[in-house]
């Protein structure tokens, strides 16, 4: 494949003329009929595409998809669209009649293509959702000659096996980097240069051939008169060549690297934006001067490419304020939609410079101008404009009920699009919205539960959507008291997150909300433990976050009587307080009511509000006030506890003064009850969320904390009700209790637990005639368990998205064998094997869907876990090293073959015949033999 060319266009790049043969790629792909280029950008991944299909001689049909989640419906639009522009007309009104049927357009535009020549290129396939990517491979299943297909991406979809198999030529970034010779050739005729040919080899080697690399080191060379070799050993290894260059463009510019990685989130580009960048309006001169490599685009902008961009903003968040301006600007130039990409970025309107009705009314006129056919750029803005709303204050500077419910109606319109459209982790984002800006900010905490769990149900096929929406869960578990279910979320957010290899932030996360549940569970060795490990693991969370984690910090910290260190952490916070005022202003209110001044305490917390503090916080405004009055003596303390629990029970958890602060609501209670106001009255008599665990552990909790029992068998017997469902026969109980005791002894020693027993836990056993009972209000982890296994099974054949989100919430639960420090405990055992298999059966479960939609890595991965619970059980291992066999990973696959064989060994058994077979074949592919005929 030859290519001589004016102008060649690499990676964006817009280079002098030159001549680059690659006769390699032509022999190969020219006469295959699916090709796949599967690299990062900078490697000319479109140049290649429109070079194969000039050289197949057949009419393009080119998709490119749009960042962000591309679904199954808007590919067959975009088909449809490109199928037209190419003039096919015919096979576009076939696909036009296929209706909202995205596979059945597809069938239908292959079958009025057939006997066309035509080359189908799909760019950008990285963002294809799961539904979309099977539409692709439905393309590649179904082509006949000469209909091709070229699929480009920085990595496949999932959801793609078939295209990793088989039948599908493929070419990776060492297919397409260039070669010493082609190095060379760009540095002597693209750029002039004067160069070596150890020069050359130099330079191949420092960048790895990728392109976009080798063209800033020749650019650089060329405006410095450096020689190439000095350029080139800027970077030991091609992995950070790039980085190494584009430092040296940012020093030569005189712009701070902070400053400069901005230019890594603006798609667009002109003199104006770069000079807000520089600070001087002749920067885009400097800039190309410099060697950045700025192209022309239409409409007058310039774009820097995917992989430079990518490079400048790694490591480094958006400034919301710069985002703000651009989408402005963009706005004023007509680009709507990248206005709103910036508008979405700048999620934080209240530092970012734009006031929220700017940003609201571009966003209307988003609405305005998109077209019944742009329904994901209507979802979009509909979702900004729920935002905007939600950040503007009212009149007196609070945030009013009435615009919350407000932009939560936006947030539904933009959900009931974004669904009709396919794109169901989309939804589960704005759910997040909806749940915890929403529902948990005005206090429905149940709402917001429910909210999120229906989001994880949508998110399930994106781990990353799937552990955001599961942390956020926890949260709300939290303020509602049960926090066993809160921490089984967390365990299961940190598992994902090391599956994915990208913990990131989410550590720092899962300890912050446990420094928050360690503070209400009165715990403050953990609460100081957890608040430390948070700050220990910085990372680019710590940019943005910090304003809020000093300050709840603070709070926390207060509530657990580290009073000293609280106000430590509080003025850390005022000095660079952000955009956490609300939280500020509540962790002074504390400090001030617990331990400072009970007269500005009251001064502080009677306009909290002011400071953007939401409906859910503002019961717990009055209970500081109530108690910074209780410390000055002041008679109105009782009153003021009343009026918040009234306050906390008209948001519909009457209970929350109890779990959140539970030290001060004790102090305040009396008070509260002598003034004979109804709420006051309730809360004497609320009883908490008792919780009992008995997967992995025991333990029984109100509200959180832990209930110590008395020293008899009275942890023995709850034991035995939890396992047995909840409630069991009374002569059962005596039996396995007492063995040995007769029928009235064994009576009188019942009579004797349950009555110590209520001494310390309240009725958290009843008796019911012959039955014993937990009460009905007991939270049972192991009934939890079992409940969520029936409901994913009945799940699984109408919605295995569904049925997997259920299936992992239950997995969450299982932390552990049933009662594992009673081991020897008969009434346990039959119940324990039960778990043990309903266990199993949802990690089967989770497993299949995963192979149906490709996804082998979860596969194995599950699969992987039910080794460990039934580790002699040959076909799962099998299932394993199948799975790993697919993926061409053979080392590992002969690896968990011979695990295999040694845990076998250790009950006295040979290997079966099925999984010696397979590792005598998986050891003959690894060592390149060919398999025996059998």
């Amino acid at each position: 494949m030859t290519t001589d060319r004016s102008m060649l266009d690499i990676s964006g790049s817009r280079l002098p003329p030159f001549h680059i043969s690659r006769p390699r790629l032509s022999g190969e792909c020219t006469s295959e009929r699916v090709v796949v280029v599967e690299a990062a950008g900078g490697y000319g991944k479109s140049v290649l595409a429109a070079e194969l299909v000039e050289v197949w001689g057949a009419l393009p049909i080119w998709v490119v998809l749009e960042e962000g989640e591309v679904s199954a419906q808007l590919l067959a639009g975009r088909l449809r669209g490109a199928v037209a522009a190419a003039g096919l007309s015919d096979a576009a009104g076939a696909m036009a009649a296929a209706g909202d049927d995205p596979p059945g357009a597809v069938d239908a535009m292959l079958a009025a293509l057939r006997g066309e020549s035509v080359a189908i290129a799909i760019d950008d396939a990285h963002n294809a959702a799961r539904d979309a990517a099977g539409l692709i491979e439905r393309i590649a299943d179904q082509l006949v000659q000469p209909q091709r297909l070229v699929v480009l991406a920085r990595r496949l979809p999932d959801g793609v096996p078939h295209l990793r198999r088989a039948g599908v030529h493929t070419l990776t970034a060492a297919d397409l980097a260039l070669r010493p010779e082609e190095t060379l050739e760009l540095c002597r005729a693209g750029f002039g240069l004067e160069v070596s040919a150890a020069e050359g080899r130099q330079l191949d080697a420092a960048t790895g051939g990728w392109t976009a690399a080798v063209a800033l080191a020749a650019s650089m060379a060329k405006r410095t008169s450096q020689r190439l070799g000095a350029v080139a050993t800027l970077s030991a290894s091609h992995a950070d060549a790039l980085a190494a260059i584009l430092d040296e463009v940012v020093a030569m510019l005189s712009i701070d690297r902070r400053r400069a990685a901005q230019l890594g989130f603006l798609p667009l580009l002109d003199a104006e934006l770069l000079a807000l960048l520089g600070g001087e309006g002749a920067f885009l001169e400097r800039a190309l001067a410099a060697g950045l490599p700025l192209t022309r685009t239409p409409g007058g902008w310039w774009q820097l490419p995917g992989p430079v961009r990518d490079q400048l903003a790694a490591g480094t968040q958006a400034d919301a304020q710069l985002l703000a301006t651009a989408a402005r600007h963009y706005a004023r130039r007509g680009e709507l939609g990248t206005a709103l990409q910036m508008l979405l970025a700048a999620v934080d309107l209240s530092t970012s410079g734009t006031t929220p009705t700017e940003a609201e009314m571009i966003a209307r006129r988003v609405v305005d101008a998109a077209a019944a056919s742009e329904e994901l750029t209507r979802a979009r803005a509909l979702s900004v404009i729920g935002k905007t709303i939600w950040w503007q204050p009212d009149e007196q500077g609070r945030r009013s009920v009435s615009r919350m419910r407000e932009a939560a109606d936006y947030f539904d319109q933009s959900a009931e699009i974004l669904l009709g459209l396919g794109l169901r982790a989309a939804v589960a984002s704005l759910a997040i919205y909806r749940g915890m800006w929403i529902d948990f900010e005005l206090g429905r905490a149940e709402s917001a539960l429910s909210t999120l769990t229906e989001a994880l149900g949508l998110s399930v096929e994106v781990p990353r959507r799937f552990t955001a929406v599961l942390f956020y869960r926890a949260r709300v578990l939290t303020e509602l008291g049960r926090h066993d279910e809160s921490e089984a979320d967390l365990e299961e957010v940190l598992r994902i997150a090391r599956q994915l290899g990208d913990p990131g932030s989410r550590v720092a996360y899962v300890h912050w909300e446990r420094f928050r549940r360690a503070s209400m569970r009165g715990d403050t060795e953990a609460t100081l433990h957890h608040v430390q490990q948070t700050e220990a693991n910085r990372a680019d969370w710590w940019e943005h976050g910090r304003y809020d984690f000093l300050a709840d910090a603070a709070d926390c910290l207060c509530r657990v009587g580290q009073t000293a260190l609280a106000w430590e952490y509080l003025a850390r916070a005022q000095a660079d307080p952000g955009d956490a005022g609300h939280l500020i202003a509540m962790a002074e209110g504390a400090l001030l009511a617990c331990s400072g001044d009970p007269l500005l305490a009251e001064e502080r917390l009677t306009v909290v509000d002011r400071h953007g503090v939401t409906p859910r916080e503002l019961w717990r405004a009055t209970l500081l006030r109530a108690y910074a009055a209780f410390r000055r003596g002041d008679p109105a303390a009782g009153g003021l506890a009343a009026k918040a629990f009234d306050e906390a029970a008209r948001l519909g958890q009457p209970q929350a003064p109890l779990i959140r602060e539970h030290g001060l609501t004790e102090s305040l209670l009396a008070l509260a009850v002598d003034t004979g106001l109804p709420a006051a009255l309730a809360m004497e008599h609320a009883s908490l969320p008792v919780a009992v665990s008995v997967l992995g552990r025991f333990e029984l909790t109100s509200g959180g904390r832990a209930i110590a029992l008395p020293p008899s068998q009275a942890e023995q017997l709850i034991k035995l009700i939890a396992v047995s469902g909840g409630r069991i026969q009374a002569e059962q109980a005596i039996e396995a209790l007492w063995p040995e005791a007769g029928r009235d002894a064994g009576r009188n020693r019942l009579r004797t637990v349950l009555s110590r027993l209520r001494d310390s836990a309240g009725d958290i056993v009843r008796r019911e005639g012959d039955l014993l009972a937990l009460d009905a209000g007991v939270r049972l982890d192991v009934t939890e368990f079992h409940r969520a296994a029936r409901e994913a099974k009945a799940l699984a054949a109408a919605d295995p998205a569904a049925a997997v989100a259920v299936a992992r919430s239950a997995i969450a639960r299982y932390r552990g064998p049933l009662l594992p420090h009673d081991p020897y405990a008969d009434w346990a055992e039959e119940p324990r094997e039960t778990t043990r298999s309903t266990m199993l059966d949802l990690l089967d479960l989770c497993a299949s869907v995963a192979l149906d939609r490709g996804d082998l890595d979860e596969a194995r991965r599950m699969v992987q876990r039910t080794i460990e619970l039934a580790p002699y059980d040959d076909d799962r291992w099998l299932a394993v090293a199948s799975i790993l066999r697919d993926q061409g990973r053979r080392g590992a696959a002969l690896s968990v073959l011979r695990r295999a064989r040694a845990a076998l060994a250790q009950l006295g058994l040979d290997p079966p015949r099925k999984l010696a077979e397979l590792e005598r074949e998986v050891a003959d592919e690894a060592a390149g033999r060919a398999p025996l005929a059998l």
